[in-house]
């Protein structure tokens, strides 16, 4: 079964009558507060005390629904302003907190929306924060779809104003459960950005529930891309939530990044992910694939051969359409290279070395690229000379040939010197080699004339360029 998609439609929002009102109160108040604000907080408190007046059969439920959606939407104002903002705790108590086991669904997801609103505020009586923030998390089981989508956005901001973590540790596998069996129902980003947060909250006590997060935001991925593609009216939404669920994939590989072990259990799931969204098929959502690239060659304790086999596909990205990522496809090569170097120096096919030159060759000799479009090249082969000594001395002069030809167009100081570094890293590589192949290719009076008059030049600060 296909799980329901929630998302909001902007073209949709402009015909809402919700939406509209919320924005004339949010205008109202914003523009001419002075007058109105107080007869509107009043015209509310109207509205809360007929609801509690009135017999249950005959309570206004649409109007109390109103009531809190206007009080949240009026949050940021009330918590600045005087008197309301003393008395917001005991309005949440007395109003928005009896909700919670209301029998009306739709008042209980406003009463998690309000709560959530209102989670940042200093509450005097640490039991009410309590209170709420369990009833929340209680409304993750709520039979109602719409309350565990509210109770998760709310979730979200309890999380992040929690003083006390011991307040969610014990119950935090339930939890994640039932975050669980939610990302199977729907695709919301607002439930990745609540796990992101708990994530982010417990850091390294994420690590035995991370592979099956891995594997639920895996899944929950692929249900947002098969969603994208085979509805476009949903298409905009379902890449929101994709770019969430790699978001999210991200934080929990950067809380376990002190437990390298786990990277290779997480690996499997992630690859297919990889394998597909590194071709022009993941231009949207290139830069956070890289990162998750980034993590796994970076802490895993060595580089797979399943991830080596993704080395093609970024290069051949960047030759054909990804100039615009070389900064973030720089850092995955960049591991690759420094701690992959005996497989990437040994291995023929396919030849790693040579698919460095062809990419790196190609960006620097367009002349169509602007100096600040090729600046992670230089720093690419200051990589591989500093972590390949002694292994790739036949490279020391087409890397020279192709460095120095650029620096005689380069306009920018910046990238002028960081052609020259790698002239200096070259000489560190192999000193003798590299000053016997300048003099072949007579430009080692002209290279170190350069390189002495930089060293001389200062900005107008004082400070050496």
């Amino acid at each position: 079964m296909m799980p329901f998609f929630l998302h909001t439609d902007i073209i949709e929002d402009l015909y809402s009558p919700r939406t509209a009102a919320m924005d004339f109160v949010s205008e109202l108040v914003r523009k001419r507060g002075k007058g109105n604000l107080q007869k509107f907080i009043q015209f509310i408190v109207e509205i809360f005390m007929r609801y509690n007046e009135a017999s249950i059969e005959v309570k206004p439920y649409r109007q109390k629904d109103g009531a809190l959606l206007a009080i949240g939407t009026l949050c940021d104002r009330l918590k600045q302003t005087d008197p309301y903002k003393a008395e917001l705790e005991r309005m949440l108590v007395q109003h928005v907190f009896p909700e919670f086991s209301s029998h009306v669904g739709h008042l209980r997801a406003k009463a998690a929306w309000v709560a959530g609103q209102y989670a940042h505020i200093t509450f005097s009586d640490q039991d009410n924060f309590r209170k709420a923030m369990h009833c929340v998390i209680s409304g993750l089981r709520d039979p109602e779809l719409p309350v565990r989508v509210d109770s998760v956005f709310a979730l979200r901001s309890f999380v992040e104003a929690c003083k006390d973590l011991d307040e969610i540790r014990p119950i935090l596998p339930q939890l994640l459960d039932e975050f669980f069996k939610l990302m199977g129902e729907v695709e919301n980003e607002d439930l990745v950005f609540t796990l992101e947060t708990i994530v982010d909250r417990f850091g390294e006590e994420m690590a035995p529930y991370a592979l099956g997060l891995c594997q639920s935001l895996a899944a929950a991925f692929w249900r947002c891309m098969a969603s994208s593609e085979a509805d476009d009216e949903v298409e905009d939404s379902g890449a929101l939530a994709a770019v969430g669920c790699l978001r999210a994939l991200s934080t929990i590989l950067e809380s376990i990044s002190s437990l390298p072990h786990l990277f290779i259990q997480i690996e499997p799931t992630l690859l297919p992910i990889l394998r597909r969204m590194l071709t022009s098929d993941g231009q949207d959502v290139y830069e956070e694939v890289l990162e998750i690239v980034s993590y796994l060659t970076f802490y895993s304790p060595t580089i797979s051969l399943d991830m080596w086999s993704l080395w093609p596909l970024m290069m051949e990205a960047l030759n054909d359409w990804a100039i615009d990522f070389f900064e973030n496809i720089l850092v995955p090569l960049d591991n690759y290279i420094s701690r992959g170097t005996e497989h990437f120096v040994t291995c023929k096919d396919p030849d790693y070395q040579q698919s460095l030159w062809k990419g790196l060759s190609s960006v620097m000799t367009d002349q169509n690229m602007e100096d600040s479009d090729i600046v992670p090249a230089p720093k690419l082969i200051e990589v591989f000379f500093q972590n390949c000594k002694g292994q790739v001395d036949h490279w020391v002069e087409p890397y020279l040939r192709l460095t120095i030809d650029r620096l005689r167009r380069a306009e920018k100081p910046y990238l002028k010197s960081l052609l020259v570094q790698v002239i200096a890293n070259v000489f560190y590589y192999n000193p003798s080699l590299t000053l016997a192949m300048l003099h072949k290719l007579g430009v080692a009076t002209e290279i170190f004339n350069l390189w002495f008059v930089m060293l001389q030049q200062v900005k107008k600060s004082g400070k050496r360029v």
